[in-house]
């Protein structure tokens, strides 16, 4: 869908739950910086969202709630 859609902001959000349920988090932390660039903005989910909990503990992740 990102290849499809590559503007949509939640496309890429998803892209990036996918990568790290799939243990990739470089890539999903990158999916996620792109998805804010493109205006995601909830941030209460991203720190709620299950899918995304293998990236708490990276200062990537963080760094991208602030």
């Amino acid at each position: 869908m990102v290849e499809r859609e590559p503007s949509n902001a939640v496309y890429h959000y998803n892209y990036a739950c996918s990568l790290a349920l799939l243990g990739e988090p470089e890539g999903a932390v990158n999916a996620l910086q792109k998805a804010i660039e493109l205006g995601y903005e909830d941030f209460g989910w991203m720190i709620k969202d299950p899918d995304l909990k293998s990236l708490h503990s990276l200062s990537a992740f963080q760094n991208l709630l602030v």
